[in-house]
């Protein structure tokens, strides 16, 4: 009897610690989860900073970080994390993703319903997205690094350059 209660007591506590998960707080937090996800070999000393972050209605969000500086190549890592009150600094990690890459410094990949893009390419002004129906819109891009959030995976997208043709 005392062998059945001791493993109840060891599985209730094992499932109540399985609902705890390390929050990250801030800026420096998400940095330091960044640093340990972020699959390069000088993680813990090169420079990372977030580029932006797109929310979500359900309180989750992708952040998206970018390593080096002007002199050194950039990695771009999206990582999704979940707010743990509405309006606080306090976040849980969820997932790192790999994102595509389109020519230097443009990133993006499917997530959630749609497709997340980050445009980190002085030489790209636009991005032409056609949608399953058909629809072609072009999102202006005004400001470096530039993030947005597609809601839609879209049939086609085409980035562009200052001339409005196909960069690549």
């Amino acid at each position: 009897m005392r062998k059945i209660v001791s493993l109840l007591l060891a599985l209730v506590m094992c499932l109540g610690l399985s609902g705890c998960s390390k929050t990250y707080t801030g800026y420096d937090g998400l940095v330091e989860k960044a640093r340990k996800e972020i699959p390069i070999s000088e993680a813990d000393t090169t420079e990372i900073k977030i580029a932006g972050s797109i929310d979500m209605e359900d309180g989750t969000c992708l952040i998206w970080f970018i390593t080096g500086d002007e002199y050194q190549a950039h990695y771009y890592a999206p990582i999704e994390f979940k707010q743990v009150k509405k309006n606080d600094d306090k976040y849980q990690f969820i997932h790192t993703y790999k994102p595509a890459m389109s020519g230097e410094d443009i990133a993006f990949l499917n997530w959630k319903q749609g497709k997340a893009f980050l445009i980190n390419n002085a030489e790209c002004t636009g991005v032409e997205i056609y949608d399953n129906d058909g629809t072609q819109t072009v999102v202006p891009v005004e400001s470096y690094p530039c993030f947005f959030y597609w809601e839609t995976i879209p049939s086609e997208f085409i980035f562009l350059d200052a001339n409005g043709k196909p960069i690549g």
